[in-house]
């Protein structure tokens, strides 16, 4: 499968605390790279306290990722609450994608609080990787690794056994 007008944007809450992962994610990002276009954007986490209503410190983590996201864009999020799809299923999503001539994906994982319902609403699909819980820089490898797994399913190299 070569590279085709797909590109996939990565919008991260905050910084990837590990550095083993941080590698892992650049080894990733490298990897899909091969297939499609790739960008990451990481965004500053809002602090807060007690003081604050946690309500109102992802309202305004909501307004800055929603700010990178173009109208046109497919939005796909990830969710404890989401739809679970095997490697496989992925592989056809991705194929139904380009084949309904989607330009531009943008996965979007939020940071320890999770994402505002906005965000949650403004997307088309919302993913879970699993009923286990993963810590939010362990699902920004995962979801890297999955989409690869799922481009290299669809171009049959053998990474996926």
């Amino acid at each position: 499968m070569k590279k085709g007008p797909l590109r996939f944007t990565f919008i991260f809450l905050g910084k990837t605390k590990k550095s083993y992962l941080t590698d892992a994610i650049d080894d990733f990002k490298k990897r899909l790279g091969h297939y499609v276009a790739v960008s990451v954007k990481t965004i500053k986490e809002k602090s807060f306290s007690t003081k604050v209503p946690i309500k109102k410190v992802m309202d305004e983590e909501a307004k800055q990722i929603l700010a990178h996201v173009s109208p046109q864009d497919y939005v796909v999020t990830l969710d404890s609450r989401g739809k679970q799809y095997s490697s496989e299923k992925l592989a056809v999503l991705l194929e139904e994608w380009q084949g309904q001539g989607k330009h531009q994906v943008t996965v979007i994982i939020g940071g320890s609080n999770g994402l505002a319902q906005t965000v949650l609403d403004r997307s088309h699909l919302v993913l879970s990787l699993s009923k286990m819980t993963f810590t939010h820089d362990m699902a920004r490898f995962i979801i890297l690794e999955q989409f690869y797994r799922a481009f290299t399913i669809l171009g049959r190299t053998g990474y996926h056994k």
